[in-house]
């Protein structure tokens, strides 16, 4: 399936971003509207910064020549988590319930076998016991 973007497209990207380090990947958190993404490496998230700035996806193409399979990375990701939402969460929404949402072809690959196999598998369950959660991956 083909999915077309405006190349003059611009995301609106808040500002209260945190980036954690876990594994050799970068964790880009937007604790106000509830979302996050994982990239590999820092190219990555300077593409990020760049679309922050509100450059569109043409702007920003012609600074980072050679690394446009990055920049099409960064785009799915803002794409596919709908991460530009200016929607906040507050802080009692959803407050007895925890989403993961595992995306870029994680459904068949070994990382989601890896997932949901022992670590998380282990924690979600300890975690869904102390806190009555509802769990859904």
């Amino acid at each position: 399936m083909e999915y077309f973007i405006d190349p003059q497209k611009k995301y609106v990207i808040t500002d209260d971003l945190s980036i954690v380090r876990f594994e050799n990947k970068l964790l880009v958190i937007s604790p106000n509207t509830a979302n996050w993404m994982v990239f590999p490496s820092e190219l990555h998230i300077d593409i990020l910064k760049a679309f922050q700035q509100e450059k569109s996806i043409e702007e920003t193409l012609p600074h980072y020549i050679g690394d446009e399979d990055a920049v099409q990375e960064v785009v799915t990701q803002l794409e596919a988590k709908r991460f530009c939402t200016k929607h906040v969460i507050s802080a009692t929404e959803g407050i007895r319930t925890l989403h993961l949402y595992l995306t870029n072809k994680c459904n068949c690959s070994r990382e989601r076998q890896w997932i949901m196999n022992y670590p998380l598998r282990k924690f979600l369950n300890l975690w869904k016991i102390m806190h009555q959660l509802a769990v859904t991956i």
